[in-house]
């Protein structure tokens, strides 16, 4: 096999997918701009998409035929039927958080159905996908992929909407999501919220790619940048917070981050990757944050990024030669 092989990388980060969506609207439009083609399609231009969590959902809408503009239009039309404010939330009035999930997994399904169709089985995707998720009972990994490679049969009459309501599946958040192929999952972001290097992985041991070869995209879902004064060093929850609102989440996610994109770099040849990403200072917008504010700061700050690095990237996505 020669020439490049493309991966993207979709991070996790709920609402924050919104920023993802726009990345990919700028990404397609200037894609369509290089090869002066209105049809030419994002997805297209890959040969592996590697997603959790929300960036699982937007890999399926790909794959599924899904336009980046209608990514973005669903997040911002269905997201807050998913993540109400508290005060429209009837599960935080009467403290029912302490023995159920914060939202509503038939309103989480709401953007699902939207997303992914209801007939389809993750085999039927039109590009390779490898989603992430967690085993409930074990706490053991779990990639959902499709039939790319022989030795890959168990997820292919997978349903898409399961795969996608499994890879979504965030603790506390939402309830788990009951599988037959993998049993009871929840969200691939506690282990791979930034899954460039699954995508790395996957490309070399599932594709038998050298990583010379592989040509890299990550998308992430911004992180925040905690100005000094901003700080509270009593080590408490003063300090850190919950694991839903609190600073531990963003923590964890950025070593996350920071392993995977370093990890990418050391593996693949100088200029292979390209990472497209935004720092909010002060404490930037929650996973939950539906509000309009949160909306329109996340689509600006994921069409400027784009705008950034769409030309490395798209020249990753159009070359010929590794």
């Amino acid at each position: 096999m020669t020439g490049p092989f493309r991966v993207l990388s979709l991070s996790g980060g709920g609402m924050r997918g919104v920023f993802s969506a726009a990345v990919l609207c700028e990404l397609q439009a200037a894609l369509r701009q290089h090869t002066k083609n209105p049809a030419t399609r994002l997805v297209d231009h890959f040969d592996l998409i590697v997603g959790t969590s929300t960036g699982g959902l937007l890999a399926l809408g790909l794959a599924f035929g899904k336009d980046p503009s209608e990514l973005l239009d669903c997040y911002k039309n269905l997201g807050p039927r998913v993540f109400p404010p508290w005060w429209k939330n009837p599960r935080c009035i009467i403290l029912a958080p302490w023995l159920r999930p914060l939202f509503s997994q038939d309103r989480l399904r709401e953007i699902v159905n939207a997303v992914v169709p209801s007939d389809k089985k993750l085999g039927d995707a039109a590009v390779p996908l490898v989603l992430t998720a967690v085993r409930r009972e074990t706490g053991e990994p779990a990639c959902l992929k499709t039939g790319h490679n022989a030795d890959y049969f168990r997820d292919l009459h997978m349903s898409a909407v399961e795969a996608a309501m499994a890879t979504t599946a965030a603790p506390v958040a939402f309830p788990h999501a009951a599988t037959q192929a993998h049993g009871d999952l929840i969200d691939g972001g506690l282990w791979a919220n930034t899954p460039a290097l699954v995508g790395v992985v996957e490309a070399c041991r599932g594709f038998g790619r050298r990583p010379e070869d592989v040509r890299l995209v990550s998308v992430g879902t911004t992180r925040a940048k905690l100005p000094p004064r901003a700080r509270r060093h009593t080590g408490g929850t003063l300090e850190y917070g919950g694991m839903i609102r609190g600073r531990l989440p963003e923590l964890l996610w950025e070593g996350q981050r920071s392993l995977a994109i370093s990890a990418v770099k050391l593996i693949l040849p100088p200029g292979a990757m390209v990472e497209i990403d935004h720092e909010f200072s002060g404490r930037g917008y929650s996973l939950m944050d539906s509000s309009p504010r949160a909306l329109r700061a996340l689509e600006q700050a994921g069409r400027m990024e784009a705008q950034k690095s769409s030309s490395m990237a798209i020249d990753m996505m159009v070359s010929t030669s590794a």
